[in-house]
């Protein structure tokens, strides 16, 4: 069964793991449990170190090894070495954690809290791998609440397109980022109040 992130005191067979990771005070937040769900399903688990698809260096569950150049693997204390899937969600989840910290200061911390869940782990998971940083005018559309646009900006890259002409790669992954942030204009003011009161509860 592939590890996930759990919060204490959670059946671990109920969360689809093997073992419960215990993590005291610093349990992981709902964010980071969402996020981790939808990385982890789109990235699998590699034990070694293997190039991704921009030839980077990259362990885990898709997680970047430094710069993801050959110097930072041979540095990193996973040179030649293997990791468990328990370890590689331990990594992943770190890794998470400073996704979500850029994300908060490229998007604005409280304008990220106003959007919905999924739209919110789809930000990160976008963040993880590096497509949504990297396109600041699909960032810019999202700051300004122009959804629709901002999915069409998203898909607007060579690397959607030639993923999407091989059928494999990460072109899946992207257009259900898309359809997230398509889907986030179509939500009513209701359910804006609703998410935006739930998530206030739980801070």
């Amino acid at each position: 069964m592939e590890p996930k992130l759990v919060k204490p005191k959670i059946n671990p067979h109920q969360m689809g793991q093997t073992k419960a990771t215990e993590y005291g005070e610093d349990e992981p937040t709902d964010l980071e449990l969402d996020a981790f769900k939808v990385i982890r399903r789109h990235e699998g688990f590699n034990e070694r170190a293997y190039p991704d698809t921009k030839g980077k260096k990259t362990i885990g569950i898709g997680t970047l090894i430094g710069d993801g150049s050959e110097e930072a693997y041979r540095k990193s204390p996973y040179f030649n070495k293997t990791i468990t899937e328990e370890q590689a969600a331990e990594i992943a989840r770190q890794s998470i954690k400073d996704k979500i910290a850029t994300s908060e200061r490229l998007l604005g911390r409280d304008y990220l809290y106003t959007l919905s869940p999924a739209l919110q782990s789809q930000i990160i998971s976008s963040v993880y791998r590096g497509s949504l940083s990297g396109s600041p005018k699909a960032m810019r559309l999202l700051k300004e609440g122009k959804f629709e646009e901002a999915s069409k900006e998203y898909l607007d890259s060579d690397e959607y397109r030639e993923s999407k002409a091989k059928k494999q790669g990460v072109y899946k992954r992207m257009e259900e980022a898309a359809a997230a942030m398509a889907a986030e204009g179509k939500r009513g003011f209701a359910s804006v109040v609703e998410d935006r009161l739930k998530q206030q509860s739980k801070k």
